[in-house]
């Protein structure tokens, strides 16, 4: 089910009014997930800060 921000909103404040904590939560977490991901491209794309780094994990 995708979601557009304003139901998001709505949404954690109806969980929130409803103390349900948890679902809050797991409701706000990737919003602000996706603003930091977004955020550091922006900034290593116009301020030349090295943010995002790429890892090569061996096993």
């Amino acid at each position: 089910m995708k979601y557009e921000r304003e139901d998001i909103i709505e949404e954690i404040a109806n969980n929130y009014r409803d103390e349900r904590y948890a679902s809050v939560i797991n409701l706000i977490l990737p919003q602000i997930e996706s603003f930091i991901w977004i955020y550091a491209a922006y900034l290593q794309e116009h301020k030349n800060e090295k943010i995002l780094l790429n890892v090569a994990l061996s096993s």
